[in-house]
């Protein structure tokens, strides 16, 4: 099970009829990391819906490092994670048939350099509070059109995260 923030951009992606791949694990040679040995590394979502296939690397913050080494990192990192898709038999061909998005999404503020160097590599850098508003106004949109349509009750949800931002905007705690 992937982090709370992991989990909360997984949801918008459901919400927006995406296919959704929590930790997708792959191995890294050490050829390929660069380090003394291979290892492991996750994509936190992979997002499929039928034209785009969405790369998704979440974290809290950018890290303590220089800038420059920060987007280097990510950079590599997804580098080495489209690859790995492309070449991976079970998936290669929503690879081949797809508009591949790199995105990073992070809770706290960051280094300005490290996200003007992302964005000007094609990574699109957006903030948590961003992912958490849309999926919020996408659940309001949903409530409305159940109420619309004259629903009794509003929708069951049977995921717990989803359900709860339902609650908490019926309850008017948030509006």
């Amino acid at each position: 099970m992937g982090s709370w923030i992991e989990e909360i951009v997984a949801r918008r992606y459901q919400k927006l009829g995406f296919f959704v791949i929590m930790d997708y694990k792959f191995f890294v040679p050490r050829e390929i990391s660069g380090k003394k040995v291979g290892g492991w590394s996750d994509i936190d979502v992979l997002a499929y819906n039928g034209e785009e296939l969405h790369v998704v690397q979440c974290k809290q913050f950018l890290g303590m490092k220089k800038a420059e080494n920060v987007a280097r990192d990510i950079l590599r990192w997804f580098e080495i994670a489209v690859n790995h898709i492309e070449g991976d038999a079970k998936i290669r061909e929503l690879a081949r048939h797809s508009r591949i998005v790199k995105r990073v999404v992070i809770q706290f503020p960051h280094p300005k350099r490290a996200v003007e160097m992302l964005r000007s590599h094609g990574v699109e850098v957006v903030l948590l509070r961003e992912v958490i508003k849309e999926l919020i106004d996408l659940a309001k949109k949903e409530i409305e059109g159940y109420r619309k349509e004259g629903r009794g009750r509003i929708g069951k949800e049977d995921d717990v995260l989803l359900a709860f931002i339902r609650e908490l905007i019926l309850s008017r705690i948030i509006s």
